[in-house]
């Protein structure tokens, strides 16, 4: 998770890496304005999708049909 000042809101960001055998080839992540979306609702909204697209990245590349 990284914050930082803009100049009209803060904004908020989750990451996931997207793996393959021990190599990091993306990252999945969301970026927002930190005042629309408090962080507990964000953690408990977004990272499941996230986790779950990822979880899928990850099995198309492991069989090769990516």
């Amino acid at each position: 998770m990284a914050q930082r000042a803009r100049r009209v809101s803060e904004e908020t960001s989750l990451a996931i890496p997207v793996r393959s055998k021990d190599r990091v080839l993306a990252t999945i992540s969301v970026r927002y304005a930190a005042t629309a979306v408090p962080l507990r609702t964000a953690v408990e909204q977004f990272l499941p999708k996230m986790r779950d697209a990822v979880a899928k990245i990850e099995r198309e590349f492991e069989f090769g049909t990516a």
